[in-house]
């Protein structure tokens, strides 16, 4: 919800009680670029890490050049989509509940597979001092980012800092020894317990959902007071400059992030104001001036992606039915605008090899008694995404831009067509992509 200049922006909306996805489908629910990729999906209660090859960008990095770091970046959201399309390719390979995370591998034909394997974490070092929640006692149902996620525990709304990978274990131990060093100062949302997967392993912290308003300029001495309380703890705070503060109903401060605070031993009071100088006072006078002179957002101090993400950004993508399942799919749930403001070329050579290899399906075919029909009235080279929101087309066409990988049947690998068993590849609707050949297939063959 938005508010006028002056005003703080209230989230009060009840958590959605009920997963937007729907059963046996499969849900993306994010992930991180990076030299190794890696993919959250979940699919009815039961959720997989899938982990792409390791690319070093460091190695293409050119200091002399000034555009060398937006090119990396975009490269970067290149191999990220194109490797979401293999790993769709592949959904009915993966076993979800089996393990808890899996390796997108590549063969010795330039193909893909996925092998799965339990990857066992480190132990966080925090003591335990709330009750134990059970993983599959709580119903997810909102994901900002994989480790900030919202639901429903035993009819209470919740929010859940959630262990995803060894990044947000770092998150979660610093979270946890926070509460604690903050229990008496009434700072934070209630604690309702410790999130334990099915073998005991600490995964989350889980607590009452946040509502309540962002801050507004008119708080500056309550933020100011309840910093410096924080500060003669011997604590610093690192998120004044992000905004990550917000007031709840009652009228009382609450932190929003609590691994961004760090407590300093008592010998080391004097390097504890230095810092301070910078993480709190100065942050905390640009943050307000920003409040006062942009609006409740001041410069992007944006909240955390729990409190908007929300089921109007998920797609939809229905695969070509099969026995089994009538009606399958993959939700997206990155940002709208993820791939939004490239412009990917297709490449080289794709519509020679395109035609050559449906020439090629046809005859195979017809020589089975199948007749085919192949559509190819709209196949563009480029496209413009500048004023694009749909994700699910975005990250369907950005992948034309690398040279084809061949597949595990040995023929080339294109994400709108079907591969040499038959079964059209998953990727998009044709109707919602200008770079979609249409396939139909009848079968006349008598049993």
């Amino acid at each position: 919800m938005t508010a006028p200049v002056g005003l703080g922006v209230e989230f009060n909306e009840p958590v959605l009680s009920v997963c937007p996805i729907p059963h046996n489908v499969v849900g993306f629910i994010g992930g991180d670029l990076g030299p190794r990729p890696r993919y959250l999906l979940w699919k009815d209660g039961q959720e997989i890490t899938i982990e792409a090859p390791y690319y070093n960008y460091e190695n293409e990095h050119d200091p002399d050049d000034p555009d060398s770091e937006r090119k990396l970046t975009v490269k970067a959201k290149q191999t990220f989509a194109h490797y979401l399309e293999i790993i769709q390719m592949h959904l009915d390979d993966i076993v979800f509940g089996e393990t808890n995370w899996a390796y997108l591998l590549q063969d010795r034909w330039g193909g893909f597979y996925i092998r799965q394997k339990e990857k066992i974490f480190k132990t966080i070092s925090c003591p335990l001092w709330a009750p134990t929640i059970w993983e599959d006692e709580i119903q997810f149902t909102v994901w900002g980012r994989p480790w900030d996620r919202r639901g429903i525990w035993k009819g209470m709304e919740v929010d859940v800092l959630y262990a995803w990978s060894e990044e947000d274990l770092l998150r979660l131990n610093r979270s946890m020894y926070a509460c604690r060093i903050l229990e008496d100062m009434d700072l934070t949302f209630e604690v309702y317990g410790h999130l334990l997967r099915k073998d005991g392993t600490v995964i989350g912290l889980v607590s009452q959902a946040g509502k309540g308003r962002m801050i507004k300029s008119s708080d500056r001495a309550l933020i100011y007071r309840t910093i410096s309380n924080i500060q003669s703890r011997g604590c610093l705070y690192k998120g004044c400059g992000t905004n990550r503060f917000m007031i709840s109903p009652e009228g009382k401060v609450r932190l929003l992030e609590l691994f961004c605070l760090t407590q300093y031993p008592q010998n080391q009071s004097d390097k504890l104001a230095k810092h301070a100088e910078v993480w709190h006072w100065k942050e905390l006078d640009d943050l307000f001036w920003e409040l006062k002179t942009y609006g409740p957002y001041g410069n992007f101090r944006i909240p955390p992606d729990r409190f908007t993400a929300s089921p109007k950004d998920l797609q939809l993508i229905i695969p070509p039915p099969k026995l089994g399942r009538p009606l399958g799919g993959i939700y997206l749930y990155p940002s709208p605008n993820f791939f939004s403001t490239y412009q990917i070329p297709v490449w080289e050579d794709f519509e020679q090899i395109q035609r050559e290899r449906d020439h090629v399906r046809s005859l195979q075919l017809r020589r089975r008694g199948i007749a085919v029909i192949v559509d190819d009235s709209e196949t563009n080279t480029e496209r413009s995404f500048a004023n694009e929101d749909r994700p699910l087309n975005l990250i369907a066409t950005l992948s034309l831009s690398h040279r084809s990988r061949r597949n595990r049947s040995g023929v080339v690998y294109h994400p709108y067509r079907a591969n040499r068993n038959g079964r059209p590849n998953v990727m998009a609707r044709s109707e919602d992509t200008e770079t979609t050949s249409s396939i139909h297939v009848v079968d006349f063959s008598v049993d």
